[in-house]
């Protein structure tokens, strides 16, 4: 697994003894993070889980035990922080109980949150569901086919990227709510980073923003832990709505 120096969501893809975050992961320099409505520390890992973690740099990691094939993961409402097994999978064939549990995009962090289309071993990610149950990961899962996906949605937007100077970037999308097939509600950021992790969203804790045809609005940024200055891009891809961008600060 390769790892990017600062926070990282990780997670255990292999069944092994010792699960002691200081001797899975003696290159780490904080706590392991897990989270359930709100950061907590701890110093055992499970499989099934994710949890953030910082290092010191870049490193590549093996980690050797037991093959996980499948992983029965208990969530709660809302975000959910959950693991990997010891294969790739699609995001596509995650399951649940009850079904269609899972109302939001899955997303991994990478210096930002991005959305993930494949649940790689070793990685953690967040997955936003409506209610307590259980996410089910198998390497024997069928894909089903999907109608519309996230990408496609975006590809209609507008966007606005954001880069910091250590080269840390996230990209926003804004446009008209006619172009969007899926609930706004799916387009919402998990919670923000621990100290120090980079985060841009808009106010709203979404990536995307809407209007109805002929409407006006604003919509703040909250950016988090960035290295000013910032570099900010546009790309419009829809010219039927006009953006400006206000400089808030002093």
């Amino acid at each position: 697994d390769t790892l990017r120096g600062l926070w990282n969501l990780i997670s255990l893809p292999v069944g092994i003894a010792n699960r002691f975050k200081d001797s899975v992961f003696p290159h780490s320099i904080s706590n392991a993070f897990g989270y359930n409505g709100a950061y907590y520390t701890l110093d055992s890992l499970s499989p099934g889980a994710g949890y953030w973690l910082k290092f010191d740099s870049a490193r590549t990691i093996e980690l050797t035990g037991t093959t996980i094939s499948a992983e029965t993961i208990d969530v709660t409402d809302s975000w959910n922080l959950i693991g990997s097994i010891s294969t790739t999978l699609p995001v596509a064939s995650l399951s649940s109980y009850p079904p269609g549990l899972i109302i939001s995009s899955v997303f991994g962090y990478e210096g930002s949150y991005v959305t993930a289309d494949k649940i790689i071993p070793g990685k953690g990610y967040w997955a936003k569901t409506n209610g307590s149950g259980k996410i089910i990961m198998s390497s024997s899962s069928a894909v089903p086919k999907s109608s519309s996906s996230v990408a496609s949605d975006l590809a209609r937007m507008n966007s606005l990227t954001l880069v910091d100077q250590a080269g840390r970037r996230q990209t926003l999308y804004f446009g008209l709510s006619d172009d969007i097939r899926r609930p706004l509600s799916f387009f919402d950021l998990p919670p923000v980073p621990p100290q120090g992790g980079f985060d841009v969203r808009f106010s709203s804790q979404r990536m995307l923003e809407v209007v109805e045809k002929g409407e006006v609005r604003e919509f703040p940024l909250a950016i988090s832990s960035a290295e000013y200055p910032l570099m900010l891009t546009w790309k419009l891809s829809n010219h039927a709505v006009t953006a400006s961008l206000i400089d808030g600060g002093s």
